[in-house]
């Protein structure tokens, strides 16, 4: 190996996104990535078409409207500089290891999780310590999290609804492990789906940020706001720690489309009550329909559903793909999983044919035996 190439880079562990749609199946339904079905923010497009002149001119330098429009969404609890922007909430991510983590230090993440925290730890040297969740219901265990926490760790990884579990963290336990959080370590909280979050117990980083604790928040464009193709997230925080991060940022590191269409989309009110109402409505159908043809699956606070087959895995989601939908097969402490997301009425009316398909003919499904 070359002397000039980093050993523990190279053995970082590699994220593999979602499938694309296949170029041949344009009328897929594809229910594997959490994205918002109903497309971008009508506002949104007609923002980024109006800003398509304006391309010779560099973008905002400092995304100053960006996060001007960002303190009107939270209705002013927060300021412009609690905010930092990025190309997506995994720049987020990356962003916050690189400002706080050196090699051979140490963060902790939850198993499972979202993988990325792993992997930009990992791609900084960082040493990964796992703490499982509960092995029946996924809930978190704070005191297990607080016992793993070391000298050496620096971050805390804590995804709120969790994916691919769906499940959140209640705000007394938030309370109770930032209360125990030496001050060497900073909780770093991924709340990508809190608009989707029906449960009175659940809390955004907002109060915690205000109160000038170690926690900085990841947020996204790519779900509720459905702008996964533009690549456009923040973060926030108190001005302490993200003032630091900015001495990161590039100049010009967002682009003119990506601002002008993510504050548009902060705007459209209408098209985000939309979206949040049909995942509300369309999950109840989703524990309904669940519950009638005995599939197993865990109540979700985000806009997907964590399911386990009565068949391997793999037939089912060959099945699916067959009838034209796309799922997601997810491993959990070596066991096979599916996550579906919830996706507008006639898609999932669809799925919900092609489900009871499998129900009513489990054998020859898992025989791969055509139907037809």
């Amino acid at each position: 190996m070359n002397t000039f190439y980093k050993k523990y880079l190279l053995e970082a562990t590699k994220y593999r996104g979602g499938e694309a749609r296949p170029e041949s199946q344009a009328n897929l339904i594809k229910l594997s990535s959490n994205e918002n079905q109903f497309g971008p923010s009508p506002d949104a497009l007609e923002a980024i078409r109006s800003s398509l002149n304006g391309l010779h001119e560099y973008p905002d330098n400092d995304d100053s409207r960006l996060r001007k429009a960002l303190v009107e969404h939270y209705q002013n609890k927060l300021e412009v500089d609690h905010f930092f922007c990025a190309p997506a909430g995994s720049e987020i991510i990356e962003l916050i290891c690189r400002a706080f983590l050196n090699a051979g230090e140490e963060i902790i993440i939850c198993n499972p999780s979202f993988i990325p925290f792993k992997v930009f730890s990992e791609k900084m040297g960082a040493r990964v310590v796992q703490v499982p969740l509960d092995g029946k219901t996924f809930q978190f265990n704070i005191s297990l999290i607080l016992k793993s926490i070391t000298p050496q760790t620096r971050l805390v990884f804590l995804a709120s609804p969790n994916n691919p579990t769906g499940n959140i963290i209640c705000r007394s336990d938030l309370e109770a492990l930032l209360a125990n959080l030496p001050q060497h370590v900073i909780l770093v909280y991924d709340e990508v789906y809190h608009h989707y979050v029906e449960a009175s117990a659940y809390s955004t980083a907002i109060d915690f940020v205000n109160r000038n604790q170690n926690i900085l928040a990841v947020n996204s464009f790519s779900k509720v706001f459905g702008l996964a193709g533009l690549r456009l997230g923040y973060g926030y925080g108190p001005p302490k720690l993200v003032s630091y991060i900015r001495c990161l940022l590039k100049p010009f590191l967002n682009s003119t489309l990506a601002i002008s269409g993510g504050i548009a989309a902060l705007n459209d009110e209408p098209f985000l009550l939309k979206s949040i109402r049909n995942n509300t409505t369309q999950k109840r159908l989703f524990y309904k329909f669940f519950t009638e043809i005995g599939l197993k699956y865990w109540p979700s606070e985000a806009n997907f559903i964590l399911v386990k087959p009565e068949i391997p895995v793999k037939a089912f989601c060959r099945y699916l793909l067959a009838q034209g939908i796309m799922v997601r097969p997810v491993q959990i402490h070596d066991e096979p999983y599916v996550r579906i997301t919830i996706g507008v009425p006639a898609q999932n009316q669809k799925l919900f044919q092609a489900l009871r398909t499998i129900h009513e003919n489990q054998s020859l499904i898992y025989q791969g035996i055509s139907l037809n």
